[in-house]
């Protein structure tokens, strides 16, 4: 194996992963033209976690802003966006099963929102559907039972007529269910536990953001992010990465690929855990709706080979 091993998003490598992405898939728009970037050179960044503002015996209580902030994406350039705290992507939530999640999201931007936490089995009242509209300078509060098995979920915007666009400009997290049977096992956890949201997103000569509907077709962009980073790397030891990935992108599909030819080991989707692993040399990570939304598939991989 190199030095530097690629992928459709890199798995393992002994001393250092970088990204690289499938731009054009059959049938896809050219993308728009690329700034200079110097791939592979940035480090990848991994998303704080969220700690909860009061605990008690049955649940835990969060605290979300939905703001505007100000982030250096490109280098040398400050980029808008809309985020969960600030933030992009937004902070993670780690929940345990059968432990209520109550999160409080208070709306400072300038338009509608609506947050759905998605894959998840939610109250009627706190799905998110998309006229249950939380207002500028309003709050809302949803509540997740957690009544679920250990998987990897995301939320993010949910707003009519508004989704394609608020989740372009930040607005997205992952939410991440943890249970018994999943800690049984001798997965990678702390800092070897990773997730990692890919989005493709297109910028304008001064580094901000550039959307465009598309005739509600599907905008894809022409720089590739990961955790908001364009064409990361990160430094890894030599042994076993737990990799959850996110397809965040408005309409670009991936399909993920390792350099060297070596396979994956796929371990759970957002469903859940498999009844075991499965070995793949290319995994499709689809957009499940090329539309107006922004919606995903999640699946977990466990680096299999390390030097």
């Amino acid at each position: 194996m190199k030095r530097r091993t690629m992928l459709g998003l890199g798995v393992l490598g002994g001393a250092s992963i970088a990204t690289g992405f499938v731009l054009n898939p059959p049938g896809a728009r050219e993308p728009g033209p690329e700034p200079d970037i110097q791939r592979f050179e940035l480090p990848l960044k991994i998303p704080s976690v969220l700690e909860p503002t009061t605990r008690t015996e049955t649940q835990d209580e969060y605290e979300i802003v939905q703001r505007e902030a100000e982030h250096e994406i490109l280098p040398g350039h400050t980029t808008e966006v809309w985020g969960y705290q600030g933030c992009w992507p937004g902070p993670t939530i780690r929940a345990k099963r059968d432990r209520t999640a109550v999160v409080r999201h208070t709306n400072r931007l300038p338009t509608h929102t609506v947050v759905h936490l998605h894959g998840r089995v939610t109250p009627a009242d706190s799905d998110g559907f998309a006229m249950d509209m939380v207002m500028p300078g309003k709050s809302q509060t949803y509540t997740y039972p957690n009544r679920q098995r250990a998987s990897t979920l995301w939320y993010h915007d949910h707003a009519m007529d508004r989704t394609g666009e608020n989740i372009y400009r930040g607005l997205a997290g992952f939410y991440i269910v943890e249970d018994e049977e999943e800690s049984s096992l001798r997965l990678p956890r702390g800092p070897f536990d990773l997730p990692l949201l890919l989005q493709d997103r297109t910028f304008k000569k001064d580094g901000s953001l550039q959307y465009d509907t598309n005739g509600h077709q599907g905008f894809q962009g022409s720089v590739m992010l990961v955790n908001g980073v364009p064409w990361p790397r990160i430094d890894v030891s030599t042994r076993k990465y737990r990799f959850r990935l996110l397809n965040g992108s408005n309409a670009r599909p991936f399909q993920l690929a390792l350099s060297n030819g070596d396979h994956f080991t796929l371990i759970a989707t957002d469903g859940g855990l498999l009844p075991e692993p499965v070995f793949a040399r290319t995994l499709p990570l689809p957009c499940l709706n090329g539309q107006k939304l922004s919606s995903t598939s999640a699946v977990t991989l466990l680096g299999q080979k390390c030097f």
